[in-house]
């Protein structure tokens, strides 16, 4: 199925600059929901779940635009008796089967009068589910669930087709979300910290980037100049820069909660 481009920029667009998994099930349940009208959305992101027959763990469940109680109460009740988790257990040895609606698995009828339906889905308006599986190279990284209430309708198989179609897309995009969370993870590792700073340096980190010279510094914290000029020496050793305009670039470069 050829993807027409403004549905494929509709897809991409949110998602290009998203880094690690909750960013990425954010955009993607957003940008999907421009293209499929499906509000609510749930991503399982499984890198840690090997074997797909154990349970994901809550911190890798990620519901968007669903009442605060859901989760919790997928994960402590509903996880193992969810349609959509047994498939992907059955279908785990194949990559022919990436998407499939949850009135695939089970009847209207069966579904209807099961908990899962009366404690989970219509008490949070949730009724129609097309879940997509995206792939880490071979594996199954994750599964992602578009959710439509009763009123909407089902989803039809055009839009399966055109679900099917945009996987690589999202994969990708998955791949590049993971890999700039690693790089900035990577980048925190070897960044500076000003919590390596003692209480009395990390104030006159605060006067210099505010413009101030030695000796203002000095009758500002009550000690003389030559004092100051010892506490920016240990601070530009700490902190790995060689001068005060290194310094103040390091501090600008910070965010506001990591500041002094």
């Amino acid at each position: 199925m050829k993807i027409e481009d403004h549905i494929l920029g509709a897809v991409l667009d949110p998602i290009r600059w998203v880094s690690g998994s909750a960013d990425f099930a954010h955009a993607a349940a957003a940008s999907l929901d421009r293209v499929f009208g499906a509000p609510k959305a749930v991503f399982v992101d499984r890198r840690r779940s090997a074997p797909l027959t154990r349970r994901a763990s809550p911190e890798d469940v990620y519901f968007i635009n669903w009442p605060s109680w859901c989760k919790t109460h997928y994960c402590e009740r509903f996880q193992a008796l969810d349609p959509i988790r047994r498939w992907l257990t059955s279908a785990a040895a194949t990559h022919d089967e990436d998407v499939v609606c949850l009135s695939d698995l089970v009847s209207s009828h069966r579904l209807e009068n099961s908990d899962y339906f009366h404690d989970m889905l219509r008490p949070s308006g949730a009724r129609h589910v097309m879940t997509m599986r995206i792939h880490d190279g071979a594996n199954i990284a994750g599964l992602l669930s578009l959710v439509r209430d009763s009123a909407a309708g089902d989803f039809t198989s055009a839009e399966r087709r055109l679900a099917h179609a945009l996987i690589p897309a999202l994969d990708i995009a998955y791949e590049v979300a993971r890999e700039r969370a690693g790089r900035r993870a990577a980048a925190n590792d070897r960044s500076p910290t000003l919590c390596a700073l003692t209480p009395r340096e990390q104030e006159v980190v605060r006067h210099v980037a505010r413009g101030h010279a030695n000796k203002e510094i000095a009758r500002l914290i009550g000690a003389s100049p030559w004092t100051v000029k010892n506490h920016l020496r240990a601070i530009f050793g700490k902190l790995g820069v060689r001068n005060r305009t290194e310094l103040c670039a390091l501090v600008t470069s910070l965010a506001p909660d990591d500041q002094p």
